[in-house]
């Protein structure tokens, strides 16, 4: 045992209003205070609700205090565009690594950074080519400067890849295999789900355009409802199928 103990002073309980009859009870027996959300967590807002672009305003608020900070310094425009790369860009990284941002948020800070680019710290000048040519690769015309977007929706992929291949790091702390089943059948359609996890499984046909399946021996691979087929799941294909399922309709019964 480390000895260490909880202070009650510095810990607070949120409670869920279904527990509201019991609320002072709770409170009692851990002796802690009663917090509310959003709270401040590893850096980032946690609330209960859709994520806004209040909620964000400490991420714009840095983006816009880095940028006042260069004021003093005579940029070129490549140099500008390397600031933009290196550190701009480096910025929204973790809140994208844990947030789908809001559409808002990603355009504030795509125009603080096309009035950056442009007009510099100063903030003279005007724009001359758009964000999104600005974004494209070289070869292409544009400046290789990652779009907001396109960064978030990557870095959200790649927590949906996690949760497919069971990343013990995620699993060892909800372990729900429920939620393991719907991605993994790359299900998109669940309504009554959170808002952000409905926003995660819109991601999902994104995810499908670059993964491969390698059925092997069949056993991980339910002949019906996993994606195995160049048509996707049988069934949707075939709805009113009447065949023999067999262990659980693995794909491995029917491998001779």
């Amino acid at each position: 045992m480390s000895g260490l103990k909880v202070n009650p002073n510095k810990s607070s309980i949120i409670l869920s209003k279904a527990v509201r009859s019991e609320r002072q009870e709770i409170l009692e027996v851990l002796g802690f205070q009663e917090g509310s959300l959003p709270i401040k967590y590893l850096g980032v807002p946690l609330t209960a609700s859709r994520l806004t672009i209040a909620d964000c305003q400490p991420l714009l608020d840095k983006v816009s205090s880095r940028i006042s900070g260069w004021s003093h310094l005579s940029l070129s425009f490549a140099g500008r565009v390397q600031v933009i790369k290196s550190v701009l860009s480096a910025l929204h990284m973790y809140w994208g690594s844990v947030f789908i941002l809001p559409k808002a948020v990603i355009k504030v800070l795509e125009r603080r950074m096309t009035d950056f680019l442009w007009k510099g710290p100063s903030g003279a000048g005007y724009t001359k080519v758009a964000w999104v040519q600005c974004c494209k690769p070289k070869e292409e015309g544009g400046l290789g400067i990652r779009s907001v977007q396109y960064i978030n929706q990557a870095l959200i992929l790649k927590q949906i890849w996690r949760i497919c291949s069971k990343n013990p790091v995620l699993f060892g702390w909800h372990g729900c295999s429920a939620i393991d089943s719907e991605i993994r059948r790359l299900d998109f359609s669940s309504a009554s789900a959170p808002w952000f996890w409905r926003k995660m499984l819109k991601l999902c046909p994104r995810l499908k355009e670059g993964l491969e399946y390698r059925v092997g021996d069949g056993r991980k691979f339910r002949l019906w409802s996993d994606i195995w087929h160049p048509r996707g799941p049988l069934l949707f294909t075939f709805p009113t199928r009447s065949v023999y399922y067999g262990a659980a309709g693995r794909i491995r019964c029917f491998i001779r």
